[in-house]
């Protein structure tokens, strides 16, 4: 990957000196310098490529020492820590320039300065974003202007009363910067990564930029056919000429020959085989049409069979029925026959029993 940038650090119209500074992969502007200027293409194919813009707060002097602070934070911690996880470094310069910004504090009488921080880090077809307080940085791609950094002020609570975005020219305190006290609020800097595509264009800047300049003029220098030096000292003239009330300070940054980022693959579940069917061999019609005859048969003989035996067992129950019946009927004959006899032999003994004891047979006997 080939990173084409512009840095350029300029005193402006108004203010008596320069308290802003930056980072450019190793060199920094030296403090009580008021300009800087440096253009390079550098070949990030192994290594890394860092840049960083730094506004100092506190008046100019404080400002400018804030700023320097970091920015030499920023060149000595990298300097010493070659490799690693980029958001993780960037984080640490945050917190390694905070406290040494502090410590000056508190070495100061507890005189007031900071300085803002936005820095990029680009290694292997990624850019890493670190930012702490208003400094903007802005991705132009396909001939979008976006910002991609986050704003520390309190112009989010302006939002929330009015339902409007706040004035351009309306300043708002900042809600983080580095040199803040551990006892006034938590160091929290704002970290992204992602990826580079094809001729992106990152522009790192401080407000001395964006407030002389709006986002749609910036974006229609930015997109015109002109190399990257020529896009940086329009932009310069253009802020100067506005009237250039602060410092302007940014660092422009083009990508080409981006590597592709293959994602991974996603692992497909292995799927067990499942064995194949086998064909049932071909079977000819004529073959086909005798086994459904044969079907038929064997059922209608079936048939048959079971109405023969259902014959057989309905005459069986009519014979044995007959057998019934005339048992029952002769058992009802003997019965009767039975009676009568049993009834004529009762007859007859009381016929015998009235002969033998009339009167008229007693007389006779006597005569």
């Amino acid at each position: 990957m080939i990173l084409e940038a512009y840095a350029c650090s300029d005193v402006g119209v108004q203010r008596p000196g320069n308290e802003d500074n930056l980072y450019f992969n190793g060199l920094i502007k030296e403090e009580a310098v008021e300009s800087f200027k440096h253009y390079e293409k550098i070949n990030v194919k192994k290594n890394r490529a860092v840049f960083g813009v730094f506004d100092g707060m506190g008046g100019y002097a404080k400002g400018e020492h804030a700023a320097y602070i970091t920015a030499d934070t920023a060149k000595m911690f990298l300097k010493d820590n070659k490799s690693g996880n980029p958001e993780e470094l960037l984080n640490k310069i945050c917190v390694e320039a905070n406290t040494k910004v502090c410590d000056e504090i508190k070495n100061d009488s507890g005189q007031r300065m900071g300085a803002t921080l936005s820095m990029l880090y680009f290694e292997g077809g990624k850019y890493s974003l670190c930012n702490v307080g208003d400094s903007p940085i802005y991705i132009m791609r396909k001939g979008e202007l976006k910002r991609i950094s986050l704003e520390h002020t309190e112009a989010a609570t302006y939002i929330k009363i009015y339902g409007e975005a706040p004035p351009k020219d309306k300043k708002f305190p900042l809600t983080q910067h580095i040199g803040m006290s551990e006892n006034l609020a938590r160091l929290n800097p704002y970290c992204i990564t992602d990826n580079i595509m094809e001729d992106d264009i990152f522009l790192i800047c401080s407000d001395g930029l964006t407030d002389m300049l709006e986002d749609a003029e910036i974006s229609r220098v930015i997109n015109s056919s002109r190399p990257l030096s020529g896009i940086g000292k329009i932009l310069l003239n253009n802020a100067i000429d506005r009237g250039g009330k602060d410092n302007i300070s940014f660092v422009l940054i083009k990508a080409t020959d981006v590597p592709k980022i293959e994602l991974p693959k996603r692992k497909t579940p292995k799927t067990e085989s499942v064995p194949e069917k086998k064909k049932e061999p071909e079977v000819k019609a004529e073959s086909k049409k005798s086994e459904v005859k044969t079907k038929k048969e064997k059922s209608e003989k079936k048939s048959d069979k079971k109405k023969e035996l259902d014959a057989e067992e309905l005459s069986e129950r009519k014979a044995a029925g007959k057998v019934i019946v005339g048992t029952i009927l002769f058992i009802i004959v003997l019965a009767v026959i039975s009676f009568i006899k049993i009834s004529d032999s009762n007859a007859n003994s009381f016929d015998n029993v009235d002969t033998q004891d009339s009167p008229e047979s007693q007389v006779t006997d006597i005569q």
